[in-house]
């Protein structure tokens, strides 16, 4: 929709894809907490992995080398799943990973990281439109 809206090349990046959840995938969440793993990752996810999949750190060290590689100067609209956001947030917020679960990303939901005098700042969190308003790209390049 963005991309219809500004005229933006559009790439896809297999490394902004969701968390792998190996043994997990297809399952439903009833399925994955009835699982003996499913508690040893929920007490330490970051080095942790999914049973034959990945930890969270992880999941953040490969989004970061996408943010990384972008050109300087350059404008981006990263989107992907929660968890690869949220390891992400962290790292440009100076959180420890282990709080990634404190921030919340809502569906379809806006968060902006730009580049400050003293390197990158996170512009803002979280945004969601309100449901009576049509998103409009002006928006967004106003905030970047």
């Amino acid at each position: 929709i963005v991309a219809e809206e500004s005229g933006a090349r559009v790439v896809t990046d297999a490394r902004l894809g969701e968390v792998q959840f190996g043994r997990w995938q297809g399952m439903t969440f009833e399925q994955i907490r009835e699982d003996p793993d499913y508690e040893a990752f929920l007490e330490d996810p970051i080095r942790r992995p999914t049973p034959g999949g990945e930890t969270i750190e992880q999941v953040q060290l490969r989004a970061l080398a996408v943010v990384e590689e972008l050109p300087p100067g350059s404008r981006a609209l990263l989107i992907s799943h929660g968890d690869i956001l949220r390891s992400t947030l962290c790292h440009y917020l100076g959180l420890a990973l282990e709080e990634f679960r404190r921030i919340r990303l809502d569906n379809c939901a806006i968060s902006s990281i730009g580049k400050g005098f003293r390197g990158p700042e996170v512009k803002f969190v979280n945004v969601v439109v309100d449901e009576g308003r049509a998103w409009n790209y002006s928006h967004w390049q106003q905030a970047t």
